[in-house]
């Protein structure tokens, strides 16, 4: 029986002021039990696929859920 991916990304952009984009066009999934690492340059947006996760910032496109459950609808602190 398949189950739900514990994290999904799904088309997920983000930019900052002065039109820097970040993340753009993320898609994948990470299944509960599974290691996934993440390797690119200073800048690459490592470190913002993670703040999206947990809704310290907010994608400008798309959805990230967890668990099933699109990030936006949970509140920050309980998702942390």
């Amino acid at each position: 029986m398949p189950t739900e991916p514990l994290i999904t990304y799904t088309d997920v952009r983000k930019a900052f002021a002065g039109n820097v984009v970040a993340v753009d066009g993320v898609s994948l999934a990470v299944e509960k039990g599974e290691f996934l690492a993440i390797v690119g340059g200073s800048g690459s947006g490592k470190t913002t696929l993670l703040r999206l996760a947990n809704r310290l910032i907010d994608a400008d496109r798309r959805t990230i859920a967890v668990e099933g459950e699109a990030v936006r609808g949970l509140d920050p602190v309980a998702l942390r």
